[in-house]
């Protein structure tokens, strides 16, 4: 019954993409795309484990998927300039937390090896999301240049991005993990992308709403002619 919190964040974040009116599309963007990404570096599985059978799953799993996919949305509403903004104030969230937690803990116990640790995790989600943030855009435009359905458009450039953020982020935490349990360790991963799979679920069931329900908020997918050059995503007034 556990993974009922899962699925309940789910409902109440991309939900809420969904009942904020257009006019507004930007400012929820905004404040789930940095609300999550912030809150998935404190949410995680070892913090706050969610335990069902053998696994143990983060809600920070579903929280970064609704991340990525607050980005892909800015880029196809807004074009480049608003998501290199989004970007910005995005690892410029992660970064304040970070200090704000350095100058509690010190202030509360002092520095600690535990303490640093966590900022060595804040420092590779950063590095990881940049990439992340990056890798989406060129998926999805080259994705979209072999005229790929935009459903699956959505799933794959989540998914790849998806991968190579955690390629950063454990590539660079993962000596930290060789003093636990490793076997631990690889249980947790695989958790952590079964619930990435059910943010991208989600996300595509955001998308399939939008573009089939809310007609006159339709997900641009301009296709370019064969052998055309890219298409640059329309700019919503």
């Amino acid at each position: 019954m556990n993974i009922l919190y899962l699925l309940l964040f789910c409902v109440v974040g991309f939900g809420a993409y969904l009942l904020i009116p257009k006019r507004y599309r930007s400012s929820i963007i905004y404040t789930l795309a940095i609300g999550s990404i912030v809150n998935a570096n404190v949410f995680n599985a070892v913090a706050f484990p969610i335990q069902i059978g053998s696994f143990h799953f983060g809600i920070n799993s579903v929280v970064y998927m609704l991340f990525l996919f607050c980005v892909l949305m800015m880029y196809v509403y807004y074009g480049k300039k608003e998501t290199v903004t989004l970007v910005v104030c995005s690892i410029g969230a992660i970064v304040f937390a970070a200090f704000i937690e350095l100058l509690s803990g010190i202030a509360s116990v002092g520095y600690s090896s535990a303490l640093g640790l966590k900022m060595v995790q804040y420092l590779a989600s950063c590095l990881g999301s940049i990439a992340a943030c990056v890798c989406i855009v060129l998926l999805y435009n080259a994705f979209r240049r072999v005229r790929m359905n935009l459903f699956l458009n959505v799933a794959l450039s989540l998914l790849l991005t998806s991968v190579v953020e955690s390629l950063i982020f454990y590539g660079i935490t993962y000596p930290c993990h060789l003093v636990g349990d490793v076997n631990r360790f690889w249980w947790d991963f695989l958790a952590l992308y079964l619930g990435k799979l059910i943010g991208i679920a989600f996300s595509l069931i955001t998308t399939l709403i939008v573009k089939y329900a809310l007609k006159k908020d339709d997900v641009p997918y301009p296709l370019p002619e064969k052998s055309a050059k890219p298409i640059e995503p329309p700019v919503a007034e």
